[in-house]
């Protein structure tokens, strides 16, 4: 799943997810506070309507949000989201290290991988 968020001065966020057909029924919002000085953001999502992990690619048992300012460039890991397996819900509260950035949810076999797996 991929959420693009963009910030632009005197300019409305810009935010626009896309989904992969084994997470099509998912839903949710992202809010971003940009803190410009510092040159990273606070970054919330909440998604509902998600399914496991391991229903996205087999062993799979977590998932984790990843920043990436340029198609081209390194992800930089956000966090884990709390995933609630009864509500199928997914949550996270953190920060990503840039003010514009495309944010990236995939389904992993840990919390802490060291690269985002192909599981989008």
């Amino acid at each position: 799943m991929n959420l693009r968020y963009a910030h632009l001065e005197g300019v409305e966020p810009l935010v626009q997810s896309g989904a992969i057909q084994k997470l099509a029924d998912a839903d949710g919002k992202i809010e971003v506070t940009p803190n410009e000085e510092q040159g990273l953001s606070n970054v919330k999502v909440e998604l509902e309507h998600l399914a496991p992990p391991d229903r996205v690619a087999a062993a799979q048992t977590h998932y984790v949000a990843w920043a990436r300012r340029t198609s081209d460039g390194l992800y930089s890991r956000v966090g884990a989201l709390k995933y609630n397996k009864d509500k199928r819900t997914g949550v996270i509260e953190a920060t990503a290290p840039e003010t514009q950035f495309t944010l990236t949810i995939t389904a992993e076999v840990s919390p802490n991988p060291a690269a985002p797996s192909t599981n989008v």
